[in-house]
């Protein structure tokens, strides 16, 4: 009797719980997927999501030109089973289908439960978010690595909250996906927003603009083991050696720089690895410009420099090496924030400050 083969074939990633940091240069393997995605022409009207896409499937342990066969059918396939409005009728299917990959998800199953997903949300008392919960619903299940355990739900609601406890007038939707990755973590949300809070307002004592965008850099933070001080302390000496080496950072870019801080490494390391990849980045073609690039260029840095140690080298010691595939799995998870924050997206981008503005940090020395 002979069997026909599966719609979604196993990846080999499957067989292990945890992701594998990619094998060759970052910004090598980010290239060949994005070309390999644009291979066809068929989304050049789409550039940046496919870039975002590209990064989001950087760890798939498939070829660039599999990994982009299956992106495609995977993407065909959820707005296929979207209905017209449905957010996975917007490029945002792109990203999702990308990290669908990843994990080696057959996009159909997740169709089907990302229903029942959003109908739990509803029971669970969270406001609708449009493509901002079908995104946290695929970071818990990306997190949990599989389907999303009820306690991750309430969760959720505790985390968001908290937030709006501290923060009403700027917590909303967009931060369902911060919410996600910070209910992965386990710890109480009142804990947790207290310390996010902390957070906002050191970042805005130390010179920094307030609004959405530095709340998200504070949620960011909280990601981290480091106390309120030290994790400020990263930031702004990260913004600093930006300013150092001729780079200007923007209230738009204050999440990727949170993102950046996780790091272990010295400022100066990682601002100048950022720089290299940054460059990388411009020459590709069409060219993108502002935050979209910027964020790109901070995911490939973390991806990179997290198999690394302070001093740059590769991680040697078996310890090292399973805290960084712990860290990586919720770093993956946090990089898809700067999808959304970016201006390349559809969806409503995290901008509380005129596109005219010229003071991006508000008279930091």
């Amino acid at each position: 009797m002979t069997h026909s083969p599966p719609l979604w074939p196993t990846l080999p990633s499957q067989e292990s719980s945890l992701p594998t940091p990619p094998t060759a240069d970052v910004l090598e393997r980010f290239t060949a997927l994005y070309r390999a995605l644009s291979a066809n022409g068929d989304w050049r009207d789409q550039p940046a999501w496919l870039r975002f896409a590209a990064h989001a499937a950087i760890l798939s342990p498939l070829e660039p030109s599999q990994t982009a066969a299956r992106i495609r059918t995977a993407a065909d396939r959820l707005r296929r089973d979207a209905r017209w409005f449905s957010d996975l009728s917007s490029p945002l299917r792109f990203v999702i289908a990308a990290l669908l990959v990843q994990d080696g998800v057959d996009p159909a199953q997740f169709g089907e439960e990302l229903a029942r997903d959003h109908e739990r949300f509803r029971v669970a008392g969270v406001r609708h978010g449009g493509g901002f919960e079908t995104l946290a619903i695929a970071i818990m299940r990306h997190l949990a690595r599989g389907p999303i355990p009820a306690e991750r739900i309430v969760a959720l609601k505790a985390m968001y909250d908290e937030l709006k406890r501290h923060h009403w007038w700027l917590t909303g939707p967009d931060d369902l996906p911060a919410c996600a990755c910070l209910a992965g973590l386990g710890y109480p949300a009142a804990a947790t927003a207290a310390a996010i809070d902390s957070h906002y307002r050191q970042l805005q004592a130390a010179g920094l603009i307030r609004g959405n965008h530095l709340l998200a850099c504070a949620q960011l933070l909280a990601l981290g083991d480091r106390q309120p001080e030290a994790a400020v302390a990263r930031v702004t000496g990260l913004v600093r050696e930006f300013a150092r080496q001729g780079d200007s950072v923007w209230h738009e870019d204050y999440d990727a720089v949170a993102l950046l801080s996780l790091l272990d490494q010295e400022p100066a390391l990682i601002v100048a690895r950022f720089e290299e990849l940054h460059g990388g980045i411009a020459r590709l073609v069409p060219q993108l410009f502002g935050q979209a690039d910027f964020n790109l260029a901070t995911d490939l840095t973390v991806l990179d420099l997290v198999h690394r140690g302070v001093d740059g080298l590769p991680l040697r010691s078996g310890r090292d090496l399973e805290r960084m595939l712990d860290r990586l799995h919720v770093l993956s998870a946090a990089m898809l924030l700067l999808s959304l924050s970016s201006g390349a997206t559809v969806m409503p981008a995290l901008s509380d400050w005129p596109a005219t503005a010229i003071s991006p940090l508000a008279g930091m020395p």
